[in-house]
């Protein structure tokens, strides 16, 4: 599984119609803790498509051959670099979407 997977897995875990039922669910309830997480979720799976793209400027070597045990650590590793990401707040891309739809 590498890092177009994790990306994959992430989107499709929220289909576009399940975002935007969180988003106005969150929103008419009034449910900041709804918003936060869906805005969280948001912030995660752009910070996903932005490192497959980073990623993919990187040319590859010939020196080592590629594995399929490689792979799939670079997967989990790319899946826990975007999770802490997103924790620690330091895009802002969460907060950003949060306020605006507070």
């Amino acid at each position: 599984m590498g890092t177009s997977e994790v990306i994959n897995n992430r989107i499709n875990t929220y289909e576009q119609n399940d975002f935007e039922k969180i988003f106005q669910k969150a929103i008419e309830k009034n449910d900041d803790k709804a918003l936060r997480k869906s805005c969280m979720e948001m912030e995660k799976i752009f910070l996903a498509m932005l490192f497959k793209q980073m990623k993919a400027t990187v040319p590859k070597s010939r020196l080592v051959p590629e594995n399929q045990g490689e792979d799939i650590l670079n997967s989990f590793i790319d899946e826990a670099f975007i999770e802490e990401a997103s924790k620690s707040n330091s895009f802002g891309l969460a907060k950003m979407l949060y306020n605006q739809l507070k």
